[in-house]
């Protein structure tokens, strides 16, 4: 489900991060302009084109009306005026008149005006949820979007709530004894942490490929040295044909076949690294931790393509 985030901005920040987290939680795609990266469209155009892709438009209004188009009319009520045409979930959000909100963020005059007959419009056409604290916003909000995907008989949507099931998991992993010998496990860990955890098991694992190749490599040279000091002709073993000698094919497996499917690892976890990096490029923030990312994982996936080749 893909959920657009609509509100006056400056009155709402906390309000909107602490709802933006508590939806991502809920394994929903959320659209929301502090997300968003440069484009070469206007803000409004950007913000319409977005309310038509997705499924629900969550409006939340506070004390102020929010910038205007040249209509007159605030950014958000032209959104919410598309997502109505448009056929959209609409689910309403309005601050408490009790909650205190700082005077710079309450609008006066006629934009007060305006944000009255908004907010009128919205108590007409829809049953609102008052909300106070960025806590509560964001509490009620995940209610109510559990409840549309309910409705809307998505599967096993109880179970979306990913915060109860990350803490589980690590009480379940806590409870293992004894703790000293438990394998690693960082509940917080993102997924760029997780992919960097394969990439290093499988280091190690080539690492332990490498130790046994050698041993391989060994096996005959260690046969006849150990047969020469009991004694023994290590010259024999030369007569012994090679279709017969187990040393020929002795783990054959480990020597051939495994480097391939390390290779095949390899190659799928540099291109699933791109790709998710694409993906927070898209969806999220970009920070310079990401721009490094995306430089090592390009020259992941391209050391990976060159040395795809099968071992036979």
């Amino acid at each position: 489900m893909r959920v657009f985030l609509g509100s006056t901005y400056s009155d709402l920040r906390m309000h909107r991060a602490r709802t933006i987290d508590a939806l991502r939680a809920l394994a929903v795609h959320v659209e929301a302009m502090e997300l968003w990266l440069a484009k070469p469209d206007d803000p409004l155009t950007v913000c319409l084109d977005l309310v038509g892709k997705c499924d629900v438009y969550v409006c939340v209004v506070a004390q102020r009306y929010g910038s205007e188009t040249a209509d007159g009319l605030s950014y958000t009520e032209t959104e919410y005026d598309l997502a109505v045409e448009a056929g959209k979930a609409v689910l309403v959000f309005i601050s408490d008149d009790d909650h205190p909100i700082p005077p710079k963020f309450v609008d006066k005059g006629e934009a007060a005006t305006k944000l009255d007959r908004f907010k009128a419009r919205l108590r007409d056409r829809h049953l609102v949820t008052s909300f106070t604290t960025a806590e509560d916003l964001a509490h009620r909000v995940v209610e109510s979007v559990r409840g549309l995907l309910h409705e809307r008989g998505v599967k096993d949507a109880e179970l979306l709530d990913l915060r109860d099931f990350w803490d589980k998991i690590e009480s379940q992993w806590e409870a293992l004894d004894p703790p000293d010998l438990r394998v690693d496990f960082v509940k917080e860990a993102d997924p760029l942490q997780l992919l960097t955890g394969l990439e290093e098991q499988i280091a190690g694992i080539e690492n332990f490929h490498r130790v046994i190749s050698e041993s391989y490599g060994r096996l005959e040279s260690d046969l006849h040295e150990f047969l020469g000091r009991i004694g023994c002709d290590p010259a024999k073993i030369d007569e012994v044909p090679y279709y017969e000698n187990p040393f020929y094919s002795r783990d054959w497996e480990w020597v051939t076949l495994f480097p391939n499917r390390l290779r095949t690892c390899e190659l799928l976890l540099a291109q699933m690294r791109v790709k998710w990096l694409e993906e927070i490029g898209q969806t999220e923030r970009w920070t310079p931790e990401h721009e490094r990312h995306l430089r090592e994982a390009k020259r992941a996936l391209q050391r990976a393509v060159s040395q795809a080749v099968l071992i036979d």
